[in-house]
């Protein structure tokens, strides 16, 4: 019964999220509700507030939205910080978003650096490539164009390395809308190896 409960909790959660970014929100909104009522574990009840937090950014609730971040992270406070972490990191990307729709860019920004940080370290590709594009989208909108090429131009390289096409999109329309004429960084080739990989410009370890 309560791998039953599990199973609905997250088909709810997941189909929370196909509704809401067709605009049914109201309907977003009940399903991801319905997520928490049968999540059987923190880290599922966590999962359900982020939803949950997704839903009210997309619908203009920023302070609810907020306040469903605050509870997941108290839900994982009882998760094993290992396991934690890319749940954590997503609740870190969703807050960077809403402290930037609140017009709180250093707040943003704090909260994205602290997402693309725990997704690089949970393993956490697609996570970590749309953090570093929205952190770069923000570093762009405060004049911070140094920092802003290097997190788009990391952002677009790892998003061709495992083919993330949202990312790649994210991060490639920041890219276009602030250099219209200039390249879009391609992909390097694979090195033989590693030392010759970190002669390269942009590597990072």
């Amino acid at each position: 019964r309560a791998g039953s409960g599990a199973l609905e909790s997250e088909a709810a959660r997941r189909l929370a999220y196909v509704q809401a970014h067709v605009g049914e929100l109201a309907h977003a909104r009940d399903l991801a509700l319905r997520a928490l009522e049968l999540a059987g574990t923190p880290k599922q009840r966590a999962l359900s507030e982020i939803a949950q937090a997704v839903v009210a950014v997309l619908a203009d609730r920023f302070e609810p939205a907020l306040q469903h971040l605050e509870n997941a992270m108290e839900y994982l406070m009882d998760v094993p910080r290992a396991e934690a972490r890319g749940v954590l990191a997503n609740a870190h990307l969703v807050r960077g978003r809403t402290w930037r729709l609140l017009g709180r860019p250093r707040r943003a920004l704090a909260a994205l650096t602290r997402a693309s940080s725990m997704a690089r370290r949970a393993g956490e590709r697609r996570l970590e490539i749309e953090a570093l594009a929205r952190s770069g989208q923000l570093l762009l909108e405060i004049q911070r164009v140094r920092e802003a090429e290097e997190r788009l131009r990391e952002a677009l390289l790892a998003a061709r390395e495992i083919e993330d096409r949202r990312g790649e999109a994210l991060a490639r329309s920041s890219w276009a809308s602030f250099w219209p004429n200039r390249r879009i960084p391609r992909p390097m080739r694979r090195s033989r190896s590693p030392s010759a990989l970190r002669m390269r410009p942009g590597w990072r370890a």
